[in-house]
């Protein structure tokens, strides 16, 4: 079977150690304000590119990566 990628966006709080992982940019923001970012969504979308590093500031570091998941086999039989 393939394997499935999923984008996930690491978000470290800087002093606290606290870690959450979102499958986008804007979920984050669904969780947590502009002042706890410490960016507004529309500037990080706009002036950072994932691809080529994290965003860091005084309050967070921001990952991109994939997560690798087994394609889904649910519902087959493990018999043949």
């Amino acid at each position: 079977m393939s394997k499935q990628q999923r984008k996930v966006y690491h978000v470290e709080f800087k002093g606290i150690g606290k870690h959450y992982y979102f499958g986008s940019v804007a979920a984050i923001y669904d969780r947590f304000s502009e002042q706890e970012i410490g960016i507004a969504l529309i500037n990080l979308y706009y002036d950072h590119d994932f691809e080529l590093s994290p965003y860091q500031n005084d309050r967070v570091i921001i990952r991109f990566g994939y997560l690798i998941a087994k394609e889904g086999g649910r519902g087959q039989s493990l018999k043949k």
